[in-house]
């Protein structure tokens, strides 16, 4: 199952203080695989051309975690929405001072250039990203998905924003169009909506929405009490 707008913006708004926000971000938005934020390095990263590179992912074997090549057409590059630049700007500041940290209190600094690290900036197993996932949807308090769902949810938003396929295609790293439009087509009652914008603008104008209806109400009660 895949979530609704509604409820994709809900868990977005409640996670924006987790450390990993930007990761989630990035999965919701852009449809990351699971492994993907975990091998992910900041030579991948172009913030001012606005774009990240998918070359490789994490992959545990018998406890031992290996760097992997994905599939030919799983490489990719993926244009980031602003929100998630301005994301990943905050988060390469924020590692970098951490290490800092760890290094004038003279423990052991890691070295890496991985986009998603521990505060010691050593490197996690791709199930942490599943695990801290499921904590998080469970302290939501929204219907259980999985991480993999949210890059469901991730290309239901942008079809649903009237994306043209091939690019949801590209974005996902699908080997064929079929594999695309067979598995989201139908998922979201959005799909259907004449809507322009991508997935980012969805929620900003749903955001926008309940904003101008709180407002409406709290002024509609304030001439009722005069």
């Amino acid at each position: 199952m895949v979530w609704s707008l509604q409820q994709t913006a809900q868990f977005l708004d409640f996670i924006v203080d987790d450390r990993h926000f930007p990761a989630w971000h990035l999965v919701l938005c852009h449809g990351l695989r699971r492994g993907e934020p975990a091998t992910l390095t900041w030579d991948e990263v172009d913030l001012d051309e606005e774009v990240i590179h998918i070359s490789e992912q994490l992959v545990a074997i018998s406890y031992e975690v290996h760097e992997d090549e994905p599939k030919a057409d799983s490489v990719r590059d993926i244009k980031l929405n602003r929100d998630s630049v301005v994301f990943l700007k905050a988060w390469r500041e924020k590692q970098a001072a951490e290490r800092e940290e760890w290094a004038a209190g003279n423990a052991r600094k890691k070295s890496g250039n991985r986009v998603f690290t521990k505060e010691d900036g050593s490197v996690y197993r791709p199930q942490f990203f599943s695990g801290r996932w499921d904590r998080l949807v469970e302290l939501s308090g929204l219907p259980p998905i999985r991480l993999h769902d949210g890059r469901h949810e991730a290309a239901s938003l942008v079809l649903a924003a009237s994306v043209a396929p091939k690019a949801v295609q590209a974005m996902l790293g699908h080997s064929y169009m079929r594999m695309t439009t067979d598995t989201y087509q139908t998922v979201l009652p959005e799909m259907h909506a004449a809507t322009a914008s991508a997935s980012l603008y969805l929620m900003a104008a749903y955001r926008a929405q309940q904003k101008k209806a709180s407002k409406k109400k709290a002024k509609k009660k304030g001439e009722e009490a005069a």
